[in-house]
């Protein structure tokens, strides 16, 4: 039932208000909802306009997407309470790669050690290869494992902080990955810094 009502508003014009029920008014309104377009952001720009086209690979990546508080994360990832978001869920392999390029609390992890692997990947190729330093075959070899081991301990620390989140058991095989290429760059500098310190007393480094 719809109710009117004439107002006037001068001496030669009057206007009719139409009052609707409110149940009506709340119908009009989920039914706005209802058919109100939406937009959401799939994997590789994809865009759905409608929620209802979402198929069930699509609502299983989107749940892959959703990160966690630090009281729902995995027991295993609960080891620094100060974190208190931004965790991934258990991800197979082709999201862990793909994670990479979200926003989660790992992110910075694992774009500073991969910024540093092509860093010192750069530095290596100029120094032994390109410039072509005038230095004996023993220093290029030395400078050679100098630089490999930090490759390497920059390609372990990504690798560890992209697969974290696969499962227990791969956090503790690439946290072990990790601490062996942490291990392995500060044997090289020791070595290295002795080899360099002794550079000029070749009698004394082989006494």
């Amino acid at each position: 039932m719809t109710l009117t009502m004439t107002r006037k508003v001068s001496e030669c014009q009057a206007e009719t208000v139409e009052f609707m029920p409110i149940a009506k008014l709340q119908d009009d309104c989920n039914q706005e909802k209802e058919y109100r377009p939406t937009s959401t952001v799939l994997r590789r720009g994809k865009k759905l306009e409608d929620n209802n086209n979402l198929t069930d690979e699509d609502v299983e990546y989107i749940n892959y997407r959703k990160l966690l508080k630090y009281e729902e994360a995995p027991e295993y990832l609960q080891h620094n309470p100060f974190i208190r978001d931004g965790y991934r869920k258990l991800l197979p392999t082709k999201l862990c790669w793909e994670s990479i390029f979200w926003w989660t609390n790992e992110t910075m992890n694992i774009w500073t050690h991969i910024f540093g692997f092509f860093l010192l990947l750069f530095l290596t190729i100029n120094d032994l290869v390109i410039i072509n330093i005038h230095a004996t075959m023993t220093d290029k070899t030395v400078a050679a494992i100098l630089f490999s081991c930090f490759l390497i301990c920059m390609a372990s620390s990504a690798l560890y902080h992209t697969f974290s989140c696969r499962s227990e058991h791969d956090y503790n095989t690439f946290l072990m990955y990790d601490l062996f290429g942490i291990a392995l760059s500060l044997l090289a500098i020791y070595t290295s810094g002795v080899y360099y310190a002794f550079w000029c007393h070749h009698v004394s480094s082989t006494t």
